[in-house]
C-alpha cells in the first residue's frame, strides 16, 4: 500500500508520496499549489487523491501468462495433464462433466482463466438445480472445478482460485423407504 503525508515549503502544502521501486523506497514530492492558512482540508483531499492516483497506477499488473486463455480450453488441457495421475474410470468421469456442461456452459460465457468469478461459477451451479439435478450433482462438479482451477493456482496461472469462495450446496442424505406388512404381503402373492 502506498503511503504519504502533506509537507510544507515556502508556506505551500506539496504531497510527499513514498512509492517503491525494484524494493526501494523513492519518495516523490509533488506540489498541491494552496497556501498553508486555511486549506489544510483541501491540501489532505487532494493528497488521498494522489495515493489513490498512484497506488493504482503502481499495482496495474499484466495477467500472468495463460491467464487469457478461455476456461473452457484450460479444462481440457488440465484433464490431459491430469490423465497419468488419476484412475482412468475418475479420468472418464471427469471428461463426461467437462464436456457434458462445463465446456458448453463456460465457452458460451466466453470467460477467461484469469477472469472467471465467484458469481459465475455459483450460476453455473444454480443452472444445474435448474434442470432438476440434485446437489449430489453439483458437488460433484464443484470438484472437478475446483481441481482444475487449482491447478491454475499451483502453475502461477492465476493468484486465487474462485472456487474457494463459492459454497458448495449440502450434500443429500439417503432416505431409505421400506415395504409395510401389506406391501410385503402383496409382494409375496404376487410372486
Amino acid at each position: 500500500m502506498l503511503t504519504g503525508s502533506l509537507q510544507i515549503k515556502n508556506d505551500k502544502y506539496y504531497a510527499m508520496l513514498n512509492l517503491y521501486v525494484d524494493g526501494k523506497r523513492k519518495p516523490k514530492w509533488i506540489p498541491l499549489g494552496l497556501p498553508v492558512r486555511g486549506n489544510k482540508r483541501a491540501a489532505e483531499l487532494e493528497l488521498c487523491k494522489l495515493i489513490t492516483k498512484y497506488d493504482q497506477e503502481n499495482n496495474v499488473q499484466k495477467p500472468p501468462e495463460g491467464a487469457d486463455i478461455l476456461l473452457a480450453d484450460y479444462l481440457h488441457q488440465w484433464l490431459e495433464m491430469a490423465k497419468p495421475t488419476i484412475a482412468l474410470a475418475t479420468y472418464q468421469s471427469y471428461k463426461n462433466m467437462v464436456n457434458a456442461r462445463l465446456d458448453r456452459y463456460f465457452r458460451d460465457l466466453g470467460v477467461t482463466l484469469g477472469d472467471v468469478t465467484p458469481t459465475q461459477i455459483q450460476t453455473f451451479y444454480q443452472t444445474i438445480l435448474d434442470e432438476g439435478y440434485t446437489t449430489n450433482t453439483v458437488i460433484h462438479y464443484h470438484a472437478v472445478l475446483r481441481r482444475a482451477l487449482q491447478n491454475a493456482v499451483k502453475k502461477d496461472i492465476i493468484p486465487r482460485n474462485p472456487a474457494d469462495r463459492v459454497d458448495k450446496p449440502k450434500k443429500n442424505s439417503y432416505k431409505a423407504s421400506f415395504y409395510s406388512d401389506e406391501e410385503m404381503q402383496e409382494l409375496f402373492n404376487v410372486s
